[in-house]
């Protein structure tokens, strides 16, 4: 795997690189790809949820200890409330999204999670930052949004995107990516044999586009791959939410 010439130019000028990671199969690669072409002003960022998996976790370890780069977790912005809150309600929410997949109106949004979790988190560490860019390891053909913005960035031939409710400039090496058949050769040929997915250990967004797997999530080890309490019961709670 290559960066383009071009992304190399375009993020040189900032000075401070953060790249965005979570223990799956791009960000990890685009961690990897910084370090092979020099950059040493790179700093790791994990936006936590608390409901990482454990490949995901040891992943991110082993990707600090080989690119000796800096590693920053943000918290999540619970305001007051508990992980499980949250999870309950963008669950309760399946029902509705199914029904908008069949007709053709598909919005995340309605899932708070993410953004809760995630997003306001991300937005509240870099708010304070000066002069730098975030690496997003996206790739087009994850989704019709991700597919959108790629093609915007093509159509204006750059790399970088200011996001201008966010104030702050990312940039995505990935944006000419169609296949997900480079990635695990060179992950591996980088000592990454048993790399998987990452993602939250439950994601109502696996429920609505079925493809999660059952038996993971009533396994009697979902407890300690999530790394929280009563997770058992809990995802038990969302399983028969999901068949509502």
């Amino acid at each position: 795997m290559k960066l383009p010439k071009q992304f190399i130019e375009e993020i040189s000028q900032f000075e401070t690189i953060y790249c965005l990671v979570s223990g799956g199969y791009h960000s990890t690669a685009s961690a990897l790809l910084l370090k092979n072409y020099g950059f040493e002003n790179v700093i790791l960022v994990h936006n936590k949820t608390h409901l990482e998996s454990r490949s995901s976790k040891e992943t991110m370890k082993k990707l600090q200890e080989l690119t000796k780069y800096s590693y920053i977790e943000t918290k999540p912005d619970l305001k007051g409330e508990t992980v499980w809150e949250i999870m309950k309600r963008s669950f309760q929410k399946i029902p509705e999204v199914i029904e908008d997949i069949k007709n053709k109106r598909y919005d995340r949004k309605k899932f708070e999670c993410c953004t809760k979790l995630k997003k306001n988190s991300s937005d509240k560490f870099f708010a304070g930052e000066e002069n730098f860019v975030v690496i997003d390891s996206s790739c087009p053909y994850e989704s019709n949004r991700r597919s959108y913005y790629a093609m915007d960035l093509r159509n204006r031939n750059t790399y970088l995107r200011f996001l201008k409710k966010r104030k702050f400039w990312k940039a995505y090496p990935f944006r000419d990516v169609f296949s997900e058949k480079g990635f695990l050769p060179y992950l591996k040929s980088k000592g990454f044999h048993k790399i998987k997915h990452s993602g939250c250990v439950i994601c109502p967004i696996l429920i609505c586009f079925k493809i999660y797997n059952e038996r993971y999530y009533n396994s009697l080890k979902a407890m300690a791959r999530a790394g929280l309490p009563c997770f058992q019961k809990t995802i038990m709670d969302f399983m028969e939410v999901s068949k509502c």
